[in-house]
């Protein structure tokens, strides 16, 4: 693991959790204004998840790539340490009815999901071997 693979990974971490809350305050307050509470779900979690796959595409290409597991795990930290996400209103699911517990397992589910997939996209080494690390 080199210095500048490190540095991204916290990086990344550290522009996921500010700029994810930021826009979850923005766009809640954007949402208030217009008293249009399902524009602001729907807003917010398209603007939260496009910077999800811009976030972990740039610190991915400018850290020299990685692993699999490394970048699930920069994922999934910047989710726990978001505040948004830990009354489960960081994305949809909340908004579906679905109690603040659930809500926050299926949003961390849906933003897994989306990191596996951009991660997968990214890094052409990430093969199924990779997986191993996980179990």
């Amino acid at each position: 693991m080199t210095v500048e693979r490190v540095a991204a990974q916290v990086g990344a971490v550290l522009t996921l959790v500010v700029v994810t809350s930021v826009c979850a305050v923005a766009i809640g307050a954007l949402a208030a204004a217009t008293s249009n509470p399902t524009f602001g779900v729907v807003f917010k979690t398209l603007v939260v998840l496009a910077v999800l796959v811009a976030v972990l595409t740039a610190f991915m290409r400018w850290g020299g790539g990685g692993s699999l597991p490394a970048w699930l795990a920069v994922a999934v930290t910047a989710y726990v340490l978001t505040p948004a996400a830990w009354g489960g209103t960081l994305l949809f699911t909340r908004a579906l009815g679905l109690p603040a517990p659930l809500a926050w397992l299926a949003d961390l589910v849906l933003w897994l999901a989306l990191s596996w997939y951009v991660v997968r996209r990214v890094l052409p080494g990430a093969t199924r071997e990779d997986l191993s690390g996980l179990r």
